[in-house]
């Protein structure tokens, strides 16, 4: 009875026992096939990505930035972008040349379409540089659009589905892992990613071999679709069968007694005991992937059952024979100690399972042998096992007895380099790795060592340290070629801006003497033909003028000394102004002018009037010599844009276009449309090219459309500061008020309805809406471009329209001559051509007249500060100069020069000296009998020039009244900086050669008057 009681005690607690202990057992192989497969995946994943970051920090990464960011040549080495990009590719190319598991390397920029910048492939064997025809764009991909948020130094890692090309899954198919890092411009915009396209089939097939036995590894994405499954065709389920997922293929419970997880397979209802692990290699949710260990329920109950028959047995002889059980408890003992030893051992020898692995006792005798290592040292496992490493004679170098002992105090591995000579005499490069072997209650029983073959990799580094030293010595050579060409390339600019200032000087000198002859000239009285003749030689100096400004102005650009002004203006007088002073040659040709400024919401700006004024003129001079009928016509607008206003201008005309195979020429200097425009219309082809480059100073841009035969139309923009500007307000002056419209040309219909809906008012169009006697209700204003006989017929139909009692229309002519008096009851006025806002508005509404143009003030306190006009000067004014007989000394080294400027103000009672040089001007104001009040200084001249003069007479040397005399600059060198140097040299004004007769007086007059008001 005791011995049935034992026995059934002994049945009941052994059945309990011999469960957990297969559960335990089966959680722990479970647990160390998850650990197996993590450490394959990690493994592979940390390689890539080492891979990757190399990449990303090669040279040309950061060069194809630099480039693309300033104009194609990267600033730091002169290095171009294509040739940056031409050794990312070969850097791409060796990178797969030495990573089998790499199909493609790319760089992908961040933009709307995702375009391929550099492609990199694998295709059956062979490995090239995709042509940029052949380039994708990417924008669509899922992985584009995490790539593109990345970042500095995230990483981005894809889920592994499989490779597709133009939308397609590619047969056969390749299951494809991803990996990128961002790339960033140096001023921290973003310039786009490199991505790697990773065969991850390999890594699949290593993660497939760590399984053993009845064992089951599934694998899947972050969505729980299959990567890895046992059934072939559950596999890559995202892209293949995507009603195959995780949630729904199984039903998982934990079980809480044996500690492991249930799970049942819906289809089939048959039942697995798994062990779960969640892998994320990146932040991006893509990057997680979920692995499973599993075995099927029916294995676990088997090797139960099995338990139980050999236990069973064993326990009914221990019964019968005591001492029989002694020792099988004894063996038992024994096994569980050989049993911990083998499971330590193996868990060093899975680490990093695909890699070659030794395992080592203390004694260094090896104890077993992975096939990686058979295959890595060329050795047999039934011959190695059991013999002394260093017997093997596989790395003679290596002494493992030392690096055993290492680990064995350190109780952590070690890592070195080997190299290993085979049969062959092939060398292989090896990273070893020692790690302590540990079993649960017994120490460090040996080592494991771990071999991994990176002979590749070494000679990868080393090729691209050779190749990146190469590149070095080539970027610092051609760094000093480029040095030594800017060196040149100065010294040239140098010497073309000393000799256009020169022949400027040289030219404006006789200029100045041919254009005051004129002037001069046509003082007395001529003959018709003789003023002819006079007008075309005027004529031809002018244009003269024009070209030698506009060579200036093109070397000033060039140099980069080109001035602007910053001083506030109104942008509304400023085009009106243009647009009427070229009405007489848009005139002379039968062309209609056109100015629409309805859109120019700014009365005020702050920036360079004249430089402005100078774009717009050369536009509006081309459309009206290149437009033989029809109209040109002046648009304008403005609006605000962030802290800035842009400025929009459009010249448009009727003209004889531009052909489409001549168009790339517009901008060129020195270039036209073709020789035919050159000798019939003339010019030298700089004008369009000057205002390309003004237009870009001012932050702008300028552009046109053009058809042959059509007419063209040439439009710029430029920048001001929104701070400093004014908004303009438009008074609802027709408010309720109806014009009637009678003009000749469309599109001043529209210009003008444009302007008097702006203004409040309703428009009657006389060429389209039905027009009688009795339009009601009556116009209130009616404009007209009509002259002599058709204007004196609409004078009548206006008064037909009123009855008695009714104020006819306020009539509103558009003529610029023969205002002959009209027979019109009404109230009339006429406006110029084009019809202008402010006219317009002062003619409706006196009170309304538009202000004068906003102004700097004048710098009182600085009497030596050079002004760029002098103020206008009444007659009054000059009169009360010339009672007081001013005296005026003009020094010039030309005598014709002289004879010019003494005819100019011969008309004033001015007494007037003279001077060729600055000695010869210090002694004529030494010995003057009469006190001078200006100086008229020429600034180069033989001997003593202008500058060194002026210096003598600030130090006082003629005395303390002559000291404060004005002084004004004629000089023929009109570049940059000639002001600051008069400025310096103690002059008061600046006059540039050749003289306009208008701009000499009125700076005289100006300094005349200052000198009288003090009494000298």
């Amino acid at each position: 009875m005791c011995l049935l009681s034992a026995a059934s005690g002994f049945i009941f607690f052994y059945e309990k026992s011999v469960e957990q202990e297969v559960f335990s057992d089966t959680n722990q192989d479970l647990q160390q096939l998850l650990a197996q497969g993590r450490s394959v995946l990690f493994n592979d994943l940390y390689r890539f990505r080492d891979n990757l970051s190399f990449l990303h920090a090669t040279p040309p990464i950061s060069g194809l930035t630099r480039a693309e960011s300033n104009g194609g040549i990267d600033p730091f080495d002169g290095t171009s972008f294509d040739q940056w990009k031409l050794r990312l590719e070969t850097i791409f190319i060796a990178m797969l040349h030495n990573n089998a598991s790499i199909d493609q390397l790319r760089i992908i920029r961040t933009n709307d379409a995702g375009s391929e910048l550099v492609r990199v492939n694998r295709r059956g064997g062979n490995i090239y540089a995709v042509p940029d025809q052949m380039l994708q764009d990417k924008g669509t991909t899922d992985y584009f659009a995490h790539s593109a948020a990345l970042k500095p130094d995230e990483l981005f890692v894809s889920r592994i589905n499989l490779n597709q090309e133009f939308g397609q899954i590619e047969y056969p198919i390749r299951p494809t892992l991803r990996l990128s890092l961002p790339i960033f411009n140096e001023d921290g915009t973003r310039f786009g990613f490199l991505i790697m396209n990773i065969n991850a089939q390999n890594l699949l097939t290593r993660l497939q071999k760590e399984v053993t036995g009845d064992f089951e590894i599934i694998l899947t994405d972050d969505d729980g679709f299959y990567i890895a499954h046992p059934l072939e065709e559950y596999r890559f389920s995202r892209d293949l069968l995507p009603e195959h997922r995780w949630d729904k293929d199984y039903d998982t419970r934990e079980n809480e007694q044996t500690g492991l997880i249930t799970a049942t397979e819906l289809s089939s209802n048959r039942r697995f005991y798994i062990q779960a692990s969640t892998i994320q290699f990146a932040s991006n949710p893509a990057s997680v992937l979920h692995l499973y260990a599993a075995i099927a329920s029916q294995r676990v109950a088997d090797v139960i059952w099995k338990r139980r028959l050999s236990t069973y047995g064993f326990a009914a002889v221990s019964i019968i024979i005591m001492t029989i059980t002694l020792l099988l408890l004894l063996r038992g003992y024994r096994n569980s100690i050989h049993l911990a030893d083998a499971r330590a051992e193996h868990e060093a020898i899975i680490r990093s399972s695909s890699d070659g692995v030794i395992g080592l006792k203390r004694s260094g005798t090896v104890s077993s042998v992975n096939e990686t290592a058979e295959k890595l040292f060329e050795i047999k496992r039934g011959t190695a096992i059991g013999r002394n490493i260093a017997d093997l004679n596989i790395l003679p170098d290596v002494d493992f007895a030392e690096k055993i002992k290492q680990v064995t105090t350190s109780k952590t591995p070690v890592s070195f380099d080997a190299t290993f000579v085979s049969a062959s005499t092939d060398k292989k490069e090896l990273l070893l790795t020692c790690s302590p072997i540990i079993s649960d209650g017994r120490g460090i029983t040996g080592a494991a060592v771990i071999a991994r073959d990176v002979t590749q990799e070494r000679i990868a580094e080393r090729q691209i340290r050779r190749a990146n030293a190469e590149l070095e010595e080539k970027v610092a050579k051609r760094t000093a070629e480029l040095a030594e060409a800017h060196k040149k390339a100065l010294q040239a600019s140098d010497m073309k801006s000393a000799f256009i200032s020169n022949v400027s000087h040289e030219m404006r000198t006789p200029l100045n003497g041919m254009v005051g002859a004129h002037k001069l000239i046509e003082r007395d009285p001529l003959t018709e033909n003789q003023r002819k003749y006079l007008l075309m030689a005027e004529t031809s100096c002018s244009t003269l003028m024009t070209l030698i400004n506009d060579i200036l102005d093109l070397s000033k650009i060039e140099a980069g000394k080109l001035e602007f002004e910053s001083k506030p203006f109104n942008p509304l007088q400023l085009f009106e102004a243009i647009a009427s002073s070229s009405v007489i040659r848009s005139r002379e040709k039968g062309l209609d002018l056109i100015l629409d400024t309805v859109d120019l919401d700014h009365i005020e700006l702050y920036g360079d009037a004249t430089r402005l004024k100078q774009v717009l003129n050369n536009l509006l001079s081309n459309a009206i010599k290149f437009t033989d009928e029809g109209y040109v016509g002046i648009f304008v607008a403005s609006k605000v844009e962030g802290e800035r206003i842009r400025l929009d201008v459009s010249v448009e005309d009727s003209g004889i276009g531009i052909s489409e195979e001549n168009k790339h020429k517009l901008f060129t200097a020195f270039t036209q449309e073709d020789t035919s425009i050159s000798s019939e219309f003339g010019g030298t082809g700089l004008g369009l090219s000057i205002c390309r480059q003004l237009c870009g100073l001012m932050h702008g841009d300028i552009n046109f459309d053009s058809t042959k035969g059509t007419g063209s139309r040439f439009f710029f923009h430029v920048y001001f500061d929104a701070k400093t500007a004014k908004k303009r307000s438009v008074p609802a002056l027709l408010k309720d008020k109806y014009v009637l419209l009678d003009l000749a040309h469309e599109q001043a219909v529209i210009a003008v309805s444009r302007l008097i809906k702006r203004l409040g008012g309703d428009v009657i169009n006389m060429k389209t809406d039905a027009v009688s006697d009795k339009i009601r209700p009556l116009p209130d204003v009616a404009i007209t471009d009509h002259t002599d006989r058709e204007l004196e017929k609409f004078c009548a139909f206006l008064s037909t329209l009123t009855t008695d009692g009714e104020t006819p229309p306020h009539l509103l002519i558009v003529q610029n001559f023969r205002r002959n008096p009209l027979k019109y009851s009404g109230k009339t006025n006429w406006l110029s051509e084009p019809v202008s806002y402010s006219e317009l508005v002062a003619n409706l509404d006196p009170d309304h007249r538009q202000q004068p143009a906003p102004h700097m003030p004048s710098a009182t306190k600085a009497p030596q500060a050079i002004t760029a006009d002098a103020p206008q000067t009444s007659t009054a004014d000059a009169n009360a100069a010339s009672d007081k007989l001013a005296t005026i000394l003009i020094v010039d080294d030309n005598a014709i020069n002289i004879e010019v400027a003494k005819g100019l103000l011969s008309g004033m009672d001015f007494t007037l000296l003279t001077a060729t040089n600055g000695a010869e001007a210090l002694e004529t104001m030494r010995h003057a009998s009469e006190p001078i009040h200006a100086v008229l200084m020429d600034c180069q001249m033989p001997g003593m020039d202008g500058f060194e003069a002026t210096k003598q007479i600030r130090s006082g040397i003629l005395g303390p009244v002559m000291s404060n005399i004005p002084i004004i600059a004629m000089t023929a060198n009109a570049m940059s900086g000639e002001k600051e140097k008069c400025l310096d040299a103690g002059m008061n004004d600046y006059i540039t050669k050749p003289i306009e007769p208008d701009r000499l007086v009125n700076k005289v007059m100006h300094w005349v008057q200052k000198q009288l008001a003090k009494g000298q």
